[in-house]
């Protein structure tokens, strides 16, 4: 474990909706093999892939102590993305792997400012992961988190849309990457926020 990342230990997983925490076995065992410390996020009863529904807000009714890197699967990477806009001195990266759409309460009303207001409300760094054979992604929600998260770190998974199981090095090395981000960002003078820019990754497009 590489003693940079001593201050961005914790890691946050949210799952689909439609799926359950067991996707995120393979991801979790090499995590926690790195010395980070995991937790997964249940969705609660009744939760229809709402943000709303989704109860978000308890999540950290326990402030961690460091920013955390939240990491969202499918309906998940909404969760991450609502988290980053609401609780942004909470998360110090978000990875949105294989995401499904992205919350209003994050774009704001209006279809022709919606991104730029976007900008103003994620803070911090972002990876994006997508699977070459997924079919339950949609383009426009790629082009729609590139629009928004320009900065964003690339990485494309060998895989369908169950990215966390069939290609977990894909979203580890992910994790690994907003780490360094958000250990980065941390010992970066607080004042206007300006993205550091990334390097895509080899596998990136």
């Amino acid at each position: 474990m590489d003693d940079d990342w001593a201050d961005a230990r914790e890691i946050l997983l949210i799952h689909d909706h439609v799926g359950s925490p067991v996707v995120w076995v393979r991801v979790e065992r090499q995590l926690r093999s790195l010395g980070l410390l995991v937790r997964s996020v249940e969705w609660p009863g009744g939760a229809a892939g709402s943000t709303g529904g989704y109860g978000l807000a308890r999540v950290f009714e326990s402030p961690p102590h460091q920013p955390v890197v939240v990491v969202g699967h499918g309906r998940g990477a909404t969760g991450a993305l609502a988290l980053a806009a609401g609780a942004p001195q909470h998360v110090g990266a978000v990875v949105l792997v294989a995401p499904v759409s992205i919350p209003h309460s994050v774009l704001g009303a209006r279809w022709a400012t919606r991104y730029g207001a976007a900008r103003l409300r994620i803070r911090c760094a972002a990876v994006l992961v997508t699977g070459t054979r997924d079919y339950v992604t949609r383009p426009h929600v790629v082009r729609g988190l590139a629009r928004l998260l320009p900065q964003a770190h690339r990485i494309r998974a060998e895989a369908g849309h169950l990215i966390p199981i069939e290609d977990p090095d894909a979203v580890v090395r992910a994790v690994l990457h907003g780490l360094a981000r958000t250990y980065q960002q941390s010992r970066t003078p607080r004042g206007p926020h300006r993205p550091v820019p990334s390097q895509r990754s080899r596998t990136a497009p």
